[in-house]
């Protein structure tokens, strides 16, 4: 971490502490992990637990300044590939041994893929698991409509009319054999642009379907994927697929060789540390131009 960013951290400490005090809080020159918690809102639950190891490595509850300054370090620093393999694997490794049992691993996945539906949709197992859920609700086309979606934007501008007429046909027409549900004015807006497109015998915008698709991945992930996310059986059962993959030795643990084949070839489970690394960065960033204010107030 730069003499900058370790400043931007500090301030940021100094200013969740003078919060603090201004709500009456214990003035303890300390963070708690509610605190921390409260910092990073916007990170899941379950993975919360884990990352907070990252600031609390001694599990004592607390956080100095210095132990937040250097796990802000450890979490914003310019990562390469082998540096976000280790720190991944670090936070969810809570034993001494480099490696990763099964319950360690599973909290990983859970953490990484499960509870997030694009990730989980970007491996072949989490794939797998959307679609055996979405055939037990009966909404497969959900997901045949959004794949088609995304194909749609990759098109030539020769094969774009057919294919919307078809895609039309076939998902938003009232009464289609796979319609999907979308909004009635998202509809009308659609469907008048298409048949502009087919008047003139013009290929429409690979941004056709955008919004539809985006309306329909929202649908799955607070329908489907939550209901997922709430049965342990699938959960565990998408769990089980990875850890089959990544245990090479099919010793019952992972190693960390083994843990790094693995991940490799499933770049979804690094994805979150990226993002994470950006909510942690833009904390850093709006600390630092709160304190630019007061200091030039």
């Amino acid at each position: 971490m730069s003499i900058a960013s370790d400043e931007k951290a500090r301030e940021l400490f100094s200013q969740f502490r003078r919060k603090s005090v201004t709500l009456n809080k214990e003035a303890s020159g300390v963070m708690t992990e509610k605190d921390i918690r409260e910092l990073l809102s916007d990170i899941d639950e379950n993975l919360f637990r884990y990352v907070f190891r990252a600031f609390d490595p001694n599990q004592t509850g607390k956080v100095d300044a210095d132990a937040f300054v250097a796990a802000t370090a450890l979490l914003t620093k310019s990562f390469d590939v082998d540096d976000k393999l280790q720190a991944v694997f670090s936070i969810f490794n809570t034993s001494d041994e480099d490696v990763l049992t099964k319950a360690e691993f599973k909290a990983m996945m859970e953490a990484t893929v499960a509870l997030n539906l694009l990730r989980m949709l970007e491996t072949k197992e989490g794939m797998k698991q959307m679609e055996t859920q979405l055939e037990k609700e009966y909404s497969m086309e959900t997901l045949t409509f959004w794949h088609a979606a995304r194909d749609f934007k990759l098109m030539a501008d020769d094969q774009r009319l057919k294919a919307a007429v078809d895609m039309n046909r076939k998902f938003v027409d009232d009464g289609a054999d796979e319609q999907v549900n979308l909004p009635h004015g998202m509809v009308v807006k659609l469907q008048g642009t298409l048949k502009e497109h087919k008047k003139s015998g013009t290929p429409p915008p690979n941004t056709l379907f955008e919004d539809a698709e985006d309306e329909i991945f929202k649908l799955m992930d607070r329908n489907a994927h939550e209901r997922f996310r709430q049965d342990p059986d699938a959960v565990g059962a998408l769990c089980d697929d990875f850890f089959r993959e990544a245990d090479l030795k099919q010793d019952g643990v992972v190693s960390y060789e083994e843990y790094k084949s693995f991940v490799t070839s499933q770049p979804a489970v690094l994805t979150f540390f990226s993002q994470l690394s950006e909510c942690i960065q833009s904390l850093l960033d709006k600390a630092k131009k709160a304190s630019f204010k007061n200091e030039t107030a």
